[in-house]
């Protein structure tokens, strides 16, 4: 531990820890781990737990939840009960050796000290563990690197720590009441394999249970900012304004965690998302609803000529049901009179067959009887077949054996000649052993001669040796001599530094004061004079700015102008580029679709340019357009789209004749007049189109060869819906929109992975000359239309050029008119501030002056630690004049005794080693000729057993060759005896021949006479099938005509309030009544006027395009009210995140200010806005004005001044929200005494409603605080005490004001000191012997020590006067090393 001084405070109670667990002793129960970590993701998973559930006062919109405002604080006083770590039990962690309790812990202000490497900074690190920080944050890669390893304990499992928290409520007193039950314990423990799991009062938790029962105690896991670590105090007040991204914090989003708006940032984005997308929506809406609208009002003029066509038609369905019956009435009397003509066309057929069936009979008989002759004919056949199957599988079996027999021979041969090559290689293997123990004998020989040489030669390296030790005898006993003298000469050199390292400290603080006040003045006055000079460049730079930013507003509004002139133009010329680009390329399109990629295509539309065949009016595909949709549903189920269609027969045949006469291909014509158009409405099942409904043309006449082509094909959108449609109660040919086909006989087709398309396009490419002749341009008209849009869209690049370059110029002009107005502003309250610091300078100028008058100089005294030092400094350097003399004679003996060695030793050690080498190389020799012996061995014995299978191989060869030889014979016997049968078969084949023929003329003559007999039957059918056509065709136009009927329908005229009559069915004498040529003159005038039908789906587009312009408007007002809804929202919550974040900011800087000016007496500091009226787009920056000096930057400050900013900021934060736990490391290390006392003080006073735990090296901070934990280390284990810290009143010193021995300086009491280290050691009077002598001599060096200093301090507790602390650098470095000898003995009596 760090010694304290001794004087003002006594040392009350304390803990003595337990002993380190035996290593032996049972570990840690082990559980299954709930998550693993690594050194890369240990435990940080703090965004989780901070997903809590709807608070109270929260608010929601739609799915976005907005958490309620945390109220500020706004107070030092503690109000209720808050939350303190009582203690921290370490196990195994760290430098922590089995279980260390670290405590209790005051509830106001606890120190943490100790040497450096003790383990101070690992008392912060076990919170931290415990609190979810990641591995790299504590100080090491992983999370198995946290287990202790030392000597004594090296192969540990697990490390744990234990937080113990409890609630207590403040007294006015300064005491504290714990509150009831409300004792908890977090625990946390980390295993060997990097894994860890959390415990709370013993029950396994995860992370995220924790943070929220630590977040409901206002100490919050996410933010962390009651941890300061190490190094870390400065980074607070060196953050930037705003962060760079959204990874990075800076000041504006370290206020807001602390405001609490930080909670909006993620609400807002998602309700301006929100917005953008209702936005999107509401475009998308209003442009449909205006589409829809502009649809409706296309459709009215086609909506009425389709009603007018209405009317027309259901006459002409009128007219066509009376022509329709005449006709079936005509057909039933035509089907009496067939009728009758079959039945006696039938009498005569069944007189012809009786006689053809007795000739049939005659027949028969004689041929059964050729039969029966046939079947032996066909026996004979089928033996000959056999016998020649049998006689080529002899043949075939005779080659094989042929075939296995050479083989065989082969192989035999090859053993033979293997046989003879073994036997010579066993006579070379005979000869070997012979050969090899010679050379084995040789090499023995060799090997016996050396080993003798090299026994020899270890015993003259054995008399070298001996000799070479009494050579060096002497040598060794002087250096050794000579060890131990420089050992002595450096204990002399190390004390003599240390006495001049005291002087120079005395002198130093002999001088301290008066050098401190003067540098004190040329401070002020240098201040005074920079604020002076300052002030008067801000004036300059004021007026400047206002002469300047008059020209920068009336610049900028001349070029708004000039940017909304080239916007006006441009808008218009883009309007008339585009309608232009739009007709060239409907121009361009129109001239490209005229012509045609097909070869014969192309032929016989020249032919018609020509005028050579003017009939021809193009390809049935390119005369009409379908949708898109359509395209593979027409592709497959019209096969005639590649037809070329002509107006008559004669052009057909003219281009069938051109064809052939230039050899150019092949071509199907349709020729219009031959076609009959009786395309009239259908109903369709499901409502399904019609595929002939679909197609657009431009040219009426080809209408009925698209009906030629296609009939009544519906299209069904799946194969489920056509399968419905085709087999329903009146069948239909149906073709789906992926080409799959069903006929109306049944039959269906489809399947492939590519469906035929592109054979029809979207628009009508050959222009027929009735629908031509408004759609030809000339190439020379296109090319000016070109021409014409270039150069408007070179004048709009233009403008936009010239846009382009003034938003530029505006963008700068209106940053540099922003920057000039917060520069001005900046500027006047700069110069009011500089004018205020320049009053107060003065004043102080004048005070140090008078200060520094006042002072005198003790020059005696500084005379006399002069002449010290000058002592000192000649001792010291005769000192080490002799231990450099004594280190320069060590190294010379050492290079005598290394020369003897080189010429006795050396010499004999190299022959050795060349004899040992040559004795190592023969020994591997004879091993390598003992394994040839073995293996030859096993050589011979594997060449003989090879050979006899060799010999054994052959034999049996020359058996089966016997064997086969036998088999090739008996083929041979079995080939002669089946070509003796073939000869047999062939003959009998032969007579069977002959005995048939006479029968065979026979049947001849009878089928001569049946097939007369049959002609004469053609002629009666073919009467018969003339008859039966005739009823068929009348019976088969019966239906068609019912079924003419059938589809007749008035239509329901929109607008009518009456319903149309239904049609008529008419009796005989109503049908004679009227002229059937006068009906059917009626049929064709209607039907001519119908010819130019109207689109009649317009109608029911009309009604729906109506129905869905009122659906669409709806809908718009629906979107439009939602997304004003939401952005009235958005403003909402900007508003109150704007409205928190000023409060709350506004509390912070006043307090701030107040902070910065009470720990520096006098400096100034402040939180200002970067952009004044949005301070969430340049963030907040941070600026201060130490005493006595100008306005500057964070970067720009002392270490020290960077620390004192950033307290002071804690501080604030602490005032409007604070936390009730602070853990900082060493936060007073860049301080001097002063502004550490000054820091103490207002932690030990101020902040009455949180605990302080602090580590600390500075006495002017520990010696303030409540109590002590103490932090040593013993056998590289870290142990830890606690103390209790009060003040003793002691009687002012009699000296002069001027004088003070150190003895009287605030400190501790050394003898409370010796009495708890001393309890703290085992029962050893050697150590306490060792530590009073210290303090006794301590006390001496302090009674004699005496300086001047100026202070206005009490013995018991200083005033707030900020003269800097009386602490003697001879007195603690004398206590430090006194205390560190105590440790060392502390652990050498241990072991």
């Amino acid at each position: 531990m760090v010694g304290t001084p001794k004087g003002a405070r006594q040392i009350g109670q304390f803990k003595v820890p337990g002993p380190p667990r035996a290593q032996n002793q049972q570990p840690l129960p082990e559980f299954p781990l709930q998550d693993a970590d690594d050194a890369d993701n240990s435990v940080n998973v703090l965004d989780d737990a901070l997903i809590l559930d709807d608070e109270e006062g929260g608010t929601r919109i739609g799915d976005i939840y907005i958490p309620p405002p945390v109220p500020a604080h706004c107070s030092m006083e503690s109000t209720g009960p808050r939350l303190i770590i009582k203690r921290i039990v370490n196990h195994n962690f760290k430098s922590y050796a089995g279980q260390v309790i670290l405590g209790p812990f005051h509830h106001s202000f606890t120190a943490i000290i100790g040497p450096n490497g003790s383990g101070k900074s690992n008392v912060i690190d076990s919170m931290m563990f415990v609190f979810g920080c990641r591995a790299n944050r504590i100080r090491c890669k992983k999370v198995s690197t946290l287990i202790h390893q030392s000597a004594k304990y090296p192969n540990l499992r697990s490390c744990a720590v234990a937080v113990h928290f409890e609630q207590v409520v403040d007294k006015d007193d300064g005491t504290c009441d714990t509150v009831p039950n409300s004792q908890f314990v977090v625990e946390r423990t980390a295993m060997r394999d990097n894994t860890s799991y959390y415990q709370l009062n013993g029950k396994r938790v995860q992370l995220k249970e924790v943070a929220q029962l630590l977040k409901k105690h206002n100490v919050d896991l996410e933010h962390n900012r009651f941890l300061i670590l190490q190094g870390e105090v400065e980074s607070i007040a060196m953050m930037k304004p705003k962060g760079q991204n959204e990874n990075e914090s800076g000041m504006l989003e370290y206020l807001e965690d602390i405001v609490g708006t930080e909670r909006y940032i993620r609400s807002l984005q998602q309700i301006n998302h929100r917005v953008d997308q209702l936005t999107d929506e509401r475009t998308d809406k209003h442009n449909r609803c205006k589409l829809a609208e502009r649809e409706m009002k296309d459709l009215e003029q086609p909506y009425n000529e389709a009603v007018e066509f209405l009317r027309t038609e259901n006459d002409f369905v009128r007219t066509k049901n009376w022509v329709t019956q005449k006709y079936i009435s005509l057909k039933k009397q035509k089907l009496e009179e067939h009728t009758q003509d079959h039945e006696k066309h039938v009498a005569d057929l069944k007189e012809h067959d009786e006689g053809t069936a007795a000739i049939k009979s005659e027949r028969a008989e004689k041929e059964k009887i050729i039969k029966e002759e046939v079947e032996a004919y066909e026996l004979l056949c089928k033996t000959r077949d056999d016998l020649k199957k049998k006689q080529a599988g002899e043949e075939r079996s005779y080659n094989e054996i042929q075939s296995a027999m050479e083989d065989t021979n082969k192989q035999r041969k090859k053993d033979k000649a293997q046989i003879e090559k073994n036997e010579k290689e066993l006579e070379n293997l005979h000869k070997l052993p012979e050969k090899n123990e010679k050379e084995i004998e040789e090499c023995q020989t060799k090997l016996e001669r050396l080993e003798k040489e090299k026994t020899k030669l270890n015993e003259d390296l054995e008399q070298k040796l001996a000799e070479m030790k009494e050579k060096t005898e002497p040598l060794t006993e002087k250096r050794l001599k000579c060890s131990d003298e420089l050992v002595g000469l450096k204990e002399e050199v190390n004390a003599a530094k240390a006495e001049l390292q005291v002087h120079q400290s005395e002198l130093n603080m002999l001088k301290q004061v008066e050098t401190i006040e003067r540098r004190k003045y040329a401070c002020f006055v240098e201040s005074y004079e920079e604020s002076e000079r300052g002030l008067e460049a801000k004036q300059a730079q004021l007026k400047e700015l206002s002469q300047r930013m008059p020209d920068i507003k009336a610049e900028i509004e001349k070029k708004n102008a000039e940017l909304d002139k080239y916007g006006k133009e441009e808008r218009v010329l883009s309007a008339k580029c585009a309608k232009l680009r739009e007709e060239i390329n409907e121009r361009s399109s129109n001239m490209q679709m005229q012509r045609s990629n097909n070869k014969v295509l192309d032929f016989l539309m020249r032919q018609k340019m020509e005028g050579k065949i003017p009939g021809i009016l193009g390809r049935l595909g390119n005369l009409g357009g379908i949708n898109a949709k359509y395209d593979i549903a027409i592709s497959t189920a019209c096969g005639r789209l590649d037809n070329i269609v002509v107006d008559r027969l004669d052009t057909a045949q003219a281009a069938i004749a051109a064809l052939k006469q230039y050899n150019v291909g092949r071509a199907s014509f349709i020729a219009l007049e031959k076609l009959e158009h009786h395309a009239y409405p259908i109903n369709t099942p499901e409502n399904v189109p019609r595929l002939y409904d679909l197609v657009e043309i431009e040219d009426e006449r080809v209408r009925p060869a698209f009906y030629f082509a296609l009939g009544n094909t519906l299209v069904a959108n799946d194969l489920e819906q056509g399968s419905r449609i085709a087999y329903g109660r009146v069948r239909f040919r149906v073709v789906t929109l992926r080409g799959e086909i069903i006929e109306q006989t049944g039959t269906m087709s489809g399947g492939g992975n590519r469906p035929i398309c592109g054979k029809m396009g979207t628009q009508v490419q050959t222009k027929t000359s009735e629908s031509a002749n408004s759609s030809q341009i000339s190439q020379k008209a296109l090319e000016e239309m070109q021409i014409q849009a270039e150069e408007l869209q070179s004048r709009i690049n233009y403008c936009q050029e010239q846009q382009g370059r003034l938003e530029r110029e505006l963008q700068q002009l209106q940053v540099t008119l922003q920057r000039s107005e917060s520069e001005q502003k900046h500027l006047s309250v700069s110069i009011k501030s500089l004018e205020q610091q320049m009053s107060s300078s003065l004043k102080q100028c004048e005070q140090q002056k008078r200060r520094m008058e006042n002072i005198t100089t003790n020059a005696g005294a500084i005379k006399a630690r002069e002449a010290q030092i000058t002592e000192a400094q000649k001792r010291l350097d005769k000192v080490s004049e002799k231990e450099m003399a004594m280190s320069d004679q060590i190294e010379k003996i050492q290079q005598e005794y290394d020369n003897l060695r080189n010429e006795n030793v050396k010499p004999v050690e190299a022959k050795i080693k060349k004899v040992s080498n040559q004795i190592e190389k023969l020994a591997a020799n004879i091993r390598s000729l003992n394994v040839a012996l073995s293996t030859a061995e096993r050589n011979i014995e594997r060449i003989n057993k090879n050979t006899n299978n060799l010999k054994e191989n052959i034999k049996t060869a020359e058996d089966k060759l016997r064997e086969l030889n036998e088999q090739r014979q008996k083929c041979l016997e079995c080939k002669e005896f089946l070509e003796t049968r073939f000869k047999e078969a062939e003959e009998g084949i032969k007579n069977a021949k002959s005995q048939s023929s006479e029968i065979k003329k026979d049947i001849d003559k009878l089928n001569e006479q049946e097939k007369e007999r049959n002609l004469q039957r053609v002629e009666i059918e073919t009467k018969v099938q003339e008859v039966v056509v005739k009823i068929n065709e009348v019976k088969s136009e019966i239906p068609y005509w019912i079924a003419q009927l059938k589809p007749l329908t008035l239509h329901d005229i929109p607008g009518d309030t009456e319903p149309q009559p239904p049609l008529k069915t008419y009796t005989e004498e109503e049908l004679c009544s009227e002229n059937l040529k006068a009906m059917q003159y009626k049929q064709s005038i209607l039907e001519e006027q119908l010819k130019k039908k109207p689109n009649l789906q317009v109608i029911s587009e009309f009604c729906d395009k109506r129905d869905k312009y009122l659906e669409r408007v709806q809908v718009l007002e629906d979107i439009t009210s939602k997304r004003n809804e939401m952005r009235d929202k958005y403003e909402e919550v900007r508003k109150r995140r704007y409205t928190e974040f000023m409060e709350g900011f506004n509390i912070i800087t006043r307090k701030l200010k107040e902070m910065y000016q009470m720990i520096t007496l006098g400096g100034d500091a402040e939180l200002e806005l970067v952009d004044s009226m949005d301070p969430f787009t340049e963030g907040v920056a941070f600026s201060v004005r130490p005493p006595k000096k100008t306005w500057k930057n964070i970067s720009n400050l002392s270490g020290g001044e960077k620390t004192l900013s950033s307290l002071a900021l804690v501080f604030a934060l602490h005032y409007y929200k604070p936390s009730p736990l602070y853990f900082m490391d060493e936060i007073d290390a860049a301080l001097d005494f002063k502004n550490v006392s000054i820091v103490g003080h207002y932690i030990k006073e101020r902040t009455k409603n949180a605990q302080f735990i602090i580590v600390s090296l500075r006495v002017n901070m520990f010696e303030l605080s409540n109590y002590i934990v103490g932090i040593y280390k013993v056998n590289d284990c870290t142990q830890s005490i606690t103390m209790r810290n009060y003040q003793v009143e002691q009687p002012q010193s009699q000296l002069p004001q001027t004088q003070l021995s150190v003895s009287q300086l605030p400190s501790y009491q050394f003898p409370l000191t010796q009495q708890l280290l001393s309890s703290q050691l085992p029962q050893s009077s050697a150590a306490t012997s060792v530590f009073q002598n210290t303090l006794v001599q301590e006390d001496m060096l302090s009674s004699q020590t005496t300086f001047e200093t100026e202070t206005s301090s009490t013995t018991c507790g200083r005033e707030l006067t900020f003269a800097p602390t009386l602490e003697s650098t001879v007195v603690s470095h004398r206590i430090t090393s006194s205390l560190l000898n105590v440790n060392d003995n502390i652990g050498s009596t241990q072991n």
